[in-house]
């Protein structure tokens, strides 16, 4: 095609001519800048257009799917551990303890010495399943009592406690959560609460359950909350770190131990009479539930669908170029240095007289291509002119 524009729309130079034909349009001497231009253009404009689609990447396209379409199955909701820990510490806990509290810690941490994250005003989810309502959202309390576990003799008497103790009442309320479930892993991205208590059926895993909180979980809960014993005993995250502790420790307690998936799926009721199954006790709970399927894509511009249509409609000019102003060129393609001394007009040739052994032109010199003949018969005739 480059003949062709050559021939059809340039000054049709054999300096422009030998660098096309040899494929040397940057080192051949005395060549039409414009050429120069041009394939600059035509090398540099894939990998502009690369670049500039590149800066459209981080958007996403979603829509609701089918549950039970897409996965195989129903989901269920309740009182279950994460993915990939649903096996591990089936007797105490700690594990899922360690796995809630941990995005938590690494999230509010300090920044740097003396100084720390402010306490954010709306609610913040963390890993799996925390969501810190606000500095008062951990006050909402209802008295509750656990009952001692039997197995332990040793008992530290109240009054020796009672100094250190703090009281931290909890209840189970409704609430609204959106998790992003990936490849990787489940994660808790935004929740919101209702204000609205659960019924007292479900609330009984807590009040009348033997969880124990003991011994098993100090190690973990000096890791978490010792500093607010000494260097950040004023830190105003103290109160929502305990509250998440204590919270933590109680899920991670019900979990193991009356999960749906757990030995130890039931629990004595009040009365030591009735058993309530998972769904009063609230274990596993019905939810009005969206499934959103959520891909990464480039973001919408105006700009991308033009950047996106450049090389086509590129494609698409050098076609009908190809087919309409181009066709009537007389340059087909074995056109080379053979078919210009077959067709060559020899009276031309003397303006090319002294540049025999070095091939090299003092002056631009034009080939004319011009079509001879009749209807029948045609041919075409070379002619060099200055």
């Amino acid at each position: 095609m480059t003949l062709h524009l050559e021939a059809r729309f340039g000054p049709s130079t054999l300096h422009n001519y030998a660098g096309i034909l040899r494929n040397q349009l940057f080192t051949t001497a005395r060549l039409s800048n414009y050429w120069r231009a041009a394939l600059a253009v035509v090398l540099g404009l894939p990998l502009g257009l690369s670049v500039a689609y590149k800066t459209f990447i981080g958007g996403e396209s979603s829509k609701v799917v089918n549950v039970k379409s897409y996965t195989g199955n129903f989901s269920e909701y309740g009182m279950f551990a994460p993915p990939g820990l649903q096996l591990l510490g089936e007797k105490t806990g700690v594990s899922l303890f360690s796995n809630a509290t941990l995005p938590f810690a690494v999230a509010t941490s300090l920044q740097e010495i003396d100084s720390e994250p402010a306490l954010s005003k709306r609610a913040q989810a963390f890993g799996f399943n925390i969501l810190l309502l606000n500095n008062e959202g951990h006050r909402t309390l209802q008295y509750i009592g656990f009952i001692p576990d039997p197995g332990i003799l040793y008992k530290v008497p109240c009054s020796d406690f009672l100094p250190y103790a703090k009281l931290y009442d909890l209840n189970r309320q409704f609430c609204h959560g959106t998790w992003s479930v990936t490849r990787g892993g489940i994660q808790l991205v935004e929740g919101s609460w209702h204000g609205t208590i659960a019924p007292p059926e479900k609330q009984e895993v807590i009040v009348h359950n033997t969880l124990f909180l003991g011994v098993w979980y100090m190690s973990s809960l000096v890791e978490i909350l010792g500093p607010f014993a000494t260097a950040t005993n004023n830190s105003m995250w103290t109160s929502p770190y305990m509250a998440t502790s204590l919270a933590a420790m109680v899920w991670s307690r019900i979990t193991i131990l009356n999960s749906p998936i757990s030995q130890h799926a039931k629990f004595k009721a009040p009365d030591q009479l009735a058993r309530l199954s998972p769904e009063e006790a609230g274990l596993v709970y019905p939810v009005n539930d969206n499934a959103i399927y959520i891909r990464p894509t480039l973001k919408k511009s105006p700009l991308l669908y033009i950047i996106l249509a450049v090389q086509p409609l590129l494609i698409i000019v050098i076609l009908v170029l190809v087919r309409t102003v181009f066709h009537p060129v007389p340059i087909r393609k074995g056109f080379g240095l053979v078919s210009i001394l077959a067709g060559i007009d020899r009276q031309s040739l003397d303006i090319l007289a002294g540049a025999t052994l070095s091939g090299e032109l003092n002056e631009a010199t034009k080939l004319v291509i011009k079509p001879i003949g009749d209807d029948k018969k045609g041919a075409v005739e070379y002619q060099v002119c200055a």
